[in-house]
């Protein structure tokens, strides 16, 4: 009795033990959590739920050797496990072992296809070996209406480095290329949604269609589960059904109901279809159950919701004519916004602290100590999200300085004068993210990050003070 009863308060420490690091990594606290495994876990042989957790925890640590030994042991315990045959996948891609993981691609979908009872024949029709090509090759090699304009470099975060290396030699350009016959392949990613475009003849065309965070690294596109340096693609469309054939003619503008993602990689393209008037456009694929502030921009650049066709999260949409435009530079991005939102100058004086009272996410557990210490400097706290796309923008036109937590509604920067000060607070996993402080560097801002520490993430009050203080 007592050795049943020591048993199950081990086995109760060691299930806690897995949900906090299971928390932790959800935040993005991978350090944190891989301590923890390390330290409860040292004396005890490990489970295969262990393993998997430290070793995703390696993986987004960079420690891809670590990662693949934990998956390769957790594989071993629980050959049938389809999450850790994936993960295990996920981690040897991380590491360049592109053939090894494609095999464990194979084995956790003939897993998931024994448990959906899928045949041959169905199988063999939404997985199978495509290619990755650019969308200037499959265009000029077929013969394509394929339009293009000199750019910049492309300074918007690229394809991760195992998909980059079959668009090195492309061209700096915005393009618009007309395809008949091809589908939309519609996700997300966590907070992010992707709009692909699969060619009638299993051509999966990617460059500059849909910038991919930092926070997908590892995990690609959900559906083009491995990609060489060659092109070689595995396509997996188990878990995206298709859509009825949509006869007519569409725009890919994609989208999500994410702020600053509709601003800075979706709305933007809007700008080269003006730019070929001769398009006979039937309407606007966009992102399934587009949020306000999508119809309020969209609006204002002469596109009704009317001629909107929200696509279907996730789903394969096969269309009978496709305007593709490219994803804009980040410099050419703001541009377009600038001469598209904003009012004229006026004398920029106000002090803005951006708070994310109203969001899921706090990031920061002490954002109310922050901006209390910020109230005698002559600060407002402002909640964007709450606001019309318009009001928006004439308050941060209006911005001197701003203070803000990480989120979509810094976006507003970009309608900040050039000189203004930015002070961005962050933790968790958006430690990393840079996307404001580009934003801040083609608008000639001056940008400064204070980074948030401890469980739940806090900044020094006095810090941020500070620094205010000294940039004023």
């Amino acid at each position: 009795m007592v050795r049943a009863a020591e048993d199950g308060r081990l086995a109760g420490e060691i299930d806690r033990t897995l949900q906090r690091a299971k928390d932790h990594i959800e935040a993005g606290r991978f350090a944190e959590a891989a301590a923890l495994l390390d330290l409860a876990l040292g004396g005890v042989a490990p489970s295969p739920e262990a393993l998997l957790l430290r070793g995703i925890a390696a993986h987004r640590l960079d420690d891809q050797r670590m990662a693949v030994s934990c998956l390769e042991r957790a594989v071993a315990l629980r050959p049938d496990s389809e999450l850790i045959r994936y993960n295990h996948a996920v981690v040897l891609q991380a590491a360049g072992r592109i053939d090894d993981a494609t095999a464990a691609y194979r084995h956790a979908i003939a897993l998931k296809a024994a448990r959906l009872r899928l045949d041959r024949a169905t199988l063999e029709r939404v997985v199978f070996d495509g290619r990755m090509e650019s969308v200037r090759g499959w265009a000029l090699a077929h013969g394509a209406d394929y339009r293009a304009w000199p750019c910049g470099p492309d300074d918007s975060r690229p394809l991760p480095a195992h998909v980059y290396e079959p668009f090195r030699p492309a061209p700096n350009e915005d393009f618009l290329a007309v395809l008949d016959g091809a589908s939309v392949v519609a996700g997300s990613v966590r907070a992010s949604h992707f709009q692909y475009v699969l060619t009638a003849d299993r051509a999966l065309l990617a460059d500059r269609l849909n910038l991919i965070p930092r926070y997908h690294l590892g995990h690609g596109f959900s559906f083009a589960k491995t990609v060489a340096a060659d092109g070689a693609a595995l396509i997996d469309l188990l878990d995206y059904p298709p859509r009825p054939h949509l006869a007519g003619r569409h725009v890919l503008l994609g989208g999500v109901r994410n702020y600053y993602h509709w601003l800075f990689e979706c709305l933007p393209r809007i700008e080269l279809v003006r730019r070929c008037p001769d398009l006979a456009i039937d309407g606007w694929l966009v992102n399934a159950a587009p949020a306000q502030f999508q119809l309020e921009t969209l609006a204002a650049l002469g596109i009704d919701r009317a001629q909107l066709v929200p696509l279907a999260v996730p789903c394969v949409q096969p269309v009978g004519r496709l305007y593709v435009p490219s994803v804009r530079r980040l410099a050419d991005a703001v541009a377009f916004l600038r001469a598209s939102f904003t009012p004229p100058p006026v004398d920029a004086k106000r002090r803005l602290f951006v708070s994310r009272k109203d969001a899921a996410t706090s990031r920061i557990g002490n954002e109310d100590a922050v901006f209390d210490t910020l109230v005698p400097l002559g600060f407002e706290r402002v909640l964007p999200g709450t606001l019309t796309v318009a009001d928006q923008v004439a308050l941060f036109a209006a911005a001197g300085m701003v203070v803000g937590v990480h989120g979509a509604g810094l976006a507003n920067i970009v309608f900040a004068p050039a000189g203004a000060r930015i002070i961005e607070l962050g933790g968790g996993r958006t430690r990393d993210f840079g996307f404001y402080a580009e934003i801040a560097r083609v608008r000639g801002q001056v940008h400064r990050t204070i980074g948030a520490a401890g469980d739940p993430p806090a900044i020094d009050p006095q810090i941020v003070a500070r620094l205010v203080r000294e940039l004023l």
